[in-house]
């Protein structure tokens, strides 16, 4: 019979078991893409809107509200999709609300108007909220203390280096010169409607990528499913250690149960200060940009500290 010591482990030892290789790799980038969508799905609107303003006639405070709408969904939603992956899992919510966005997305590429383009926008940052707040808790939970803050700086490094080339994605899009009218909808699908959708393509890529990946082990410890979460434990083993002669001939040794003394997985408490208090700045300056024209609130701010130093 073995011993306790032989069949129990804490959850960093059983992760540091499972050894750091493929598995890891395929983790990571999937973060950073999935940030990488968030990223794009935010910001898209950015570069379209002079050809928006022209279409759909908006002015600057419509401008400045589509440009921030999406930061607000995201505000309104982050918490409860907090607390939704501490309840279903993280897997369980991000795949559907990466394939929702994507739907979203989509449908807004063919808005008539302001009013229908500001609403699915708003929706597609609800829904953009749900990996935004769990991704890296999905990440970090695959990873033992030595990997983990170096696995979530290479998806952030991943997300970053991909956003370097979002100005030329932009721009290979909207310079286009065809259109195709929609006599249902009664609007011409130009460039820049593609290009919307096209953003969102990597929400579906992820969405489908998630389905290959398994659900975070210590989300499954956590909630009294210890025999799951070996499984996967197993399973990261398997894939990190195939390739290599040396490493496939250690087992993993882990077989009945793993420990979950001091296990913190919530992602609903982490702090989002400094996420909502940058998204409410941003829409002030937005909206500062209908009322001021191009001197924002900030503008305003410093010109005046300038003024009072002299």
């Amino acid at each position: 019979m073995a011993t306790p010591s032989e069949t129990e482990s804490t959850i960093e030892e059983a992760l540091e078991q499972t050894h750091f290789g493929k598995f890891n790799y395929l983790i990571i980038l999937f973060t950073g893409l999935t940030f990488q969508n968030v990223v794009f799905e935010c910001m898209s609107l950015s570069f379209a809107l002079p050809l928006l303003e022209c279409e759909l006639v908006l002015s600057h405070n419509k401008r400045g509200i589509l440009c921030a709408i999406c930061f607000i969904g995201m505000i309104v939603c982050s918490h409860f999709w907090g607390f939704m992956a501490d309840t279903m899992g993280r897997k369980s919510i991000m795949r559907p609300a990466l394939f929702v966005g994507f739907a979203i997305t989509t449908v807004s590429s063919f808005s008539p108007n302001f009013e229908s383009l500001m609403v699915l926008r708003f929706l597609t940052g609800c829904a953009l909220a749900a990996p935004a707040s769990i991704a890296y808790s999905y990440l970090g939970e695959f990873h033992d203390q030595k990997y983990r803050n170096r696995a979530i700086l290479s998806a952030s490094f991943i997300t970053a280096f991909l956003v370097i080339f979002f100005p030329i994605y932009a721009w290979a899009f909207i310079n286009m010169k065809w259109k195709i009218y929609i006599p249902i909808l009664n609007i011409m699908y130009k460039p820049w409607r593609l290009y919307i959708m096209v953003c969102g393509f990597t929400g579906l890529m992820c969405g489908i990528g998630l389905t290959f990946l398994p659900e975070s082990p210590k989300y499954l410890l956590a909630k009294g499913k210890p025999e799951n979460a070996i499984e996967v434990l197993k399973y990261m083993h398997h894939v990190n250690t195939k390739h290599f002669k040396a490493l496939s001939k250690v087992e993993f040794k882990i077989h009945t149960s793993v420990c979950i003394q001091h296990l913190e997985i919530s992602t609903f408490h982490h702090s989002i200060a400094l996420e909502t208090i940058a998204a409410i700045l941003l829409l002030i300056n937005s909206y500062a940009i209908g009322k001021l024209g191009s001197k924002t609130i900030l503008c305003k701010f410093f010109q005046r500290e300038k003024g009072l130093t002299r």
